[in-house]
């Protein structure tokens, strides 16, 4: 019985102690589970709350600038607005002729000077700026102002702003002076809403476009939207004109001064809109650049101009004068990225019977400089038709020898606003002067636009200037006109 009792007691043991054993291993074992799970989990947990970051950043970020979207805008401005005792301004910037960047370079070009203006804008932020990438060239910023802050801290804003973006962007072998347009609305004192504010600061902004001058920044005020009004109107019209109803040619005639022969004349367009009346071209041009229309307007100019300056110098017809006299045509930028350009010119003139000496077209100085180097390929292809080529406007922007040496040109084309002042001031004369002498020392003609007096005249002719244009003898006036009055 002893024996048993022992052999009982070790098994019950033994038994025992093994499943005390095994009972601590699996806890063990249960324990180092549970850390690695832990362990899992706490990674999952960061991956995903990295994740989550990432993805809020996406989400309020824009990729191309690495600027606030338009989302992310919306969204503090609409937590701005449920605040009380809240006032801050709301900016809409748009770049200047941002279009005419893309239409010739292309728009990885256009891209790459878009994140070097972001660049500037996002190393600039101040603490009180929330600054946005609203899409395109379109940027907007909001201005966390306090109750006693007026409009002068928004000008101050305005004015670092322009001081930003004053240095030319260089992309590789080009270089572009970018400028920028900036609207301004007020909150509460110019719109209670999201909608309104930046709807009001776009009206602005197309206002703050129409200035002439570096610093061009709009408050907004309730006169925009019949400006607004009227510009949508204008481009509806245009877009169902009847170019051969609507549109016209009008000529000013231009002059030799030393003996005032008659030498050309320059197409200008005009457009009687039958419902509205005359629109200006300094009105309706610059809608056509915007919406495209300017391809279709150029291409009507040129064969209208040609096939009137073929019956100017024929020898056969009954208006025909038997001379060269030569026909002024401008052209927009936007006009040489179409692919059909120069074969139409080309076609055109073969129509028409047009011989190259009798075309001159005439390009801004400011188109000429801000195109970089494809203008010159541009001026290149025009010579090689054989036409004449102006700088228009010269003296309103850079008037830079390098380009003007840098181009295959035949005339400068002296601008209107040196010739109102030439009388009176002194200092106007002297850099037309130079112009002059300039332009006589690269075997250049020169011709003064908007002449209306005798004493301009005098004065320019004086100076050395070639030819004139303006007031002082004709205005622009219908074909007929110009037959009636010198042929």
């Amino acid at each position: 019985m002893l024996i048993v009792f022992f052999m009982g007691a070790y098994y019950y043991v033994s038994n025992h102690s093994q499943t005390a054993i095994k009972t601590e291993i699996q806890l063990m074992t249960e324990r180092l589970i549970n850390e690695k799970l832990e362990e899992i989990v706490n990674a999952r947990t960061k991956a995903l709350q990295e994740s989550y970051r990432k993805l809020e950043k996406i989400a309020m970020t824009d990729m191309l600038s690495d600027l606030y979207n338009r989302r992310y805008l919306i969204g503090k401005l609409d937590a701005l607005l449920l605040k009380r005792d809240t006032y801050f301004s709301f900016y809409y910037l748009d770049l200047d002729h941002f279009k005419v960047i893309n239409d010739i370079h292309g728009h990885e070009m256009g891209d790459e000077v878009l994140k070097v203006i972001s660049t500037r804008l996002y190393n600039w932020r101040k603490e009180n700026l929330t600054i946005a990438r609203l899409g395109g060239d379109e940027f907007g910023i909001i201005h966390l102002q306090a109750v006693e802050d007026g409009k002068a801290s928004c000008a101050s804003i305005c004015k670092e702003i322009f001081e930003l973006l004053s240095d030319k962007v260089v992309i590789g072998d080009y270089a572009f002076d970018v400028s920028v347009s900036i609207g301004i609305s007020r909150y509460p004192y110019d719109a209670m809403d999201r909608e309104s504010l930046i709807k009001h600061a776009d009206l602005a902004m197309y206002q703050a476009k129409k200035i002439n001058g570096d610093d061009r920044f709009v408050f907004y005020n309730h006169h925009h939207g019949a400006a607004v009004e009227r510009r949508n109107q204008v481009e509806l019209y245009l877009k169902q004109a009847d170019f051969d109803r609507d549109f016209s040619l009008h000529y000013q005639p231009q002059f030799k001064i030393a003996d005032q022969s008659l030498i050309g004349v320059e197409a200008l367009i005009r457009w009687h809109q039958p419902e509205i009346g005359m629109v200006s071209p300094a009105e309706f041009i610059p809608i056509s650049e915007e919406t495209g229309m300017i391809i279709r307007i150029g291409k009507w100019v040129i064969d209208k101009a040609f096939e009137q300056i073929a019956i100017w110098n024929s020898d056969d017809s009954e208006r025909g004068i038997n001379q060269a006299l030569r026909m002024s045509i401008n052209l927009s930028p936007l006009q040489f990225d179409s692919v059909d350009f120069f074969p139409y010119i080309q076609e055109r003139m073969a129509f028409h019977n047009v011989k190259p000496e009798w075309i001159d077209f005439e390009i801004t100085e400011n188109s000429a400089m801000n195109s970089g180097t494809i203008m010159e390929e541009i001026f290149t292809a025009l010579s090689g038709l054989g036409v004449g080529i102006s700088v228009d406007d010269f003296g309103t922007g850079y008037s830079s020898l390098s380009y003007i040496k840098r181009f295959d040109l035949d005339e400068l084309k002296i601008a209107k606003e040196l010739i109102d002042h030439i009388v009176e001031n002194q200092e106007e004369r002297l850099i037309i002067k130079a112009i002059i002498l300039m332009a006589q020392g690269m075997g250049l003609a020169t011709i003064a636009e908007g002449v209306e007096t005798e004493d301009q005249l005098v004065i320019l002719k004086e100076l050395g200037c070639d030819a004139i244009q303006g007031y002082l003898y004709s205005r622009p006036i219908t074909a007929g006109e110009f037959e009636s009055k010198y042929l």
